[in-house]
């Protein structure tokens, strides 16, 4: 019987393996996003306007992680930081696909069970209860959202407890994909486009409300269910409150403030809130359950292997 062939494997093919297997569990975060995305892209081409530049900028993102796993040992800040920056990119670039697969927006059947539950939309009932101080409040968590990641995280490398850094990160850019699957599968507007019909009391336009709606400017149509920026926020509350609880503690409240402030604005209805959070914290017990575990650490987070984790206290 003649010997079966030996296949070798390519340049291109053992190259690529060789980056999937030094890529952290966050590199290989961005590299499945970026192939799978690409494909449904080219697969749906037909409703994406100008999907050549998509898949372009997705040839270029597997180029930059593949690069900056390559080069980890020379430019150890770029591939410990760069998982914080690419949400810039991700987010708006889902709210501009969000249609893709379903075709329509799917507020409705939120909006009918929220109805079921309030007798009041909650936005409407928090913009009549609500004090113009606490308003204030409100924006102050909501703006909050954009440095308590960088925060955690920063303190934590600051204090040498590597696993934790990777593991707050991880957690955060896990977090964003799951928003992104239920993006794609059931995109909704919003309560600033499906209430904007219906008449109700206006949010207090104090000066943290107009620098929310400033950022808010370059924001996104769409991406409400689940709230992104909840998701975000509670694996950074999570490895707060096990590694800095102090901390933690003052990240609870801004937490709480930010879920408040995005129904008062109408950004999210109250049911984004809760299912964000869920997200967030389904995505840290992901990452905390996988650094427990010494086989998983050493497959999806390879430098981690013989790290043990941290229970100091801040």
């Amino acid at each position: 019987m003649p010997a079966a062939p030996i296949t070798l494997p390519t340049p291109t093919t053992a190259a690529a393996a060789a980056i999937w297997s030094r890529a952290q569990l966050t590199d290989r975060l961005y590299i499945v996003y970026f192939i799978l995305l690409g494909a449904l892209i080219l697969l749906r081409r037909g409703r994406v306007e100008a999907w050549p530049a998509f898949l372009l900028c997705h040839v270029a993102g597997l180029a930059l992680v593949a690069w900056l796993v390559a080069n980890a040992a020379r430019w150890p800040a770029a591939h410990a930081w760069y998982p914080v920056l690419l949400p810039l990119v991700t987010f708006p670039e889902i709210a501009r696909l969000n249609l893709i697969v379903a075709g329509g927006w799917c507020d409705a059947p939120l909006l009918a069970a929220e109805a079921w539950l309030f007798l009041e939309s909650p936005t409407f009932w928090l913009r009549r209860m609500t004090p113009p101080l606490v308003a204030e409040l409100f924006q102050v968590g909501y703006l909050s959202y954009f440095l308590l990641l960088p925060i955690v995280a920063g303190v934590l490398r600051r204090r040498g407890e590597d696993a934790p850094f990777r593991g707050v990160i991880a957690a955060s850019v896990l977090a964003y994909m799951l928003c992104y699957v239920a993006f794609l599968a059931v995109p909704m507007e919003g309560p600033v486009h499906t209430l904007r019909p219906l008449s109700g009391p206006p949010a207090f336009d104090g000066p943290f409300h107009a620098l929310v709606r400033l950022v808010q400017r370059a924001g996104v149509h769409g991406n409400a269910f689940p709230s992104a920026h909840v998701a975000g926020a509670l694996p950074p509350l999570i490895f707060a409150c096990r590694y800095l609880p102090r901390l933690g503690t003052v990240m609870a409240l801004l937490v709480a403030l930010m879920g408040l402030g995005a129904v008062y604005d109408g950004y999210h209805y109250a049911s984004d809130v809760v299912a964000g959070a869920v997200v967030g914290a389904v995505a840290a017990a992901i990452v905390l359950a996988i650094q427990r575990s010494p086989a998983w650490t050493a497959r999806l987070d390879p430098p981690a292997a013989a790290d043990s984790v941290p229970t100091s206290q801040a």
